[in-house]
């Protein structure tokens, strides 16, 4: 059963960023799916030695998606435009 879907935009920058993005269906949203899913994006992605931060975009209002990256570690960096979205916030978490 699919409850939701997840991926990287690309690989790594020049600079070691990545970027990923998430979405879980509405009825398997409030069970902690979404938190665990970017748990485990970040974990992935910074067992890769170039990764050195992990970037997620959000629309631009207080919502559950920035909720979680927020609960995830992640802290607001600004906003970025996006061509399908327009204005949107970014999130960043840099490796320890």
């Amino acid at each position: 059963m699919l409850v939701g879907t997840c991926g990287y935009t690309g690989f790594p920058t020049a600079e070691g960023v990545v970027e990923f993005g998430y979405e879980i269906a509405e009825v398997y949203r409030n069970k902690g799916l979404a938190t665990e899913l970017v748990q485990a994006l970040v974990r992935q992605a910074f067992t890769d030695a170039q990764v050195v931060k992990v970037q997620a975009h959000t629309l631009p209002v207080e919502n559950a998606s920035n909720h979680i990256l927020k609960k995830c570690g992640f802290e607001y960096a600004g906003e970025a435009t996006d061509p399908d979205e327009g204005t949107v916030w970014k999130w960043e978490l840099v490796k320890p």
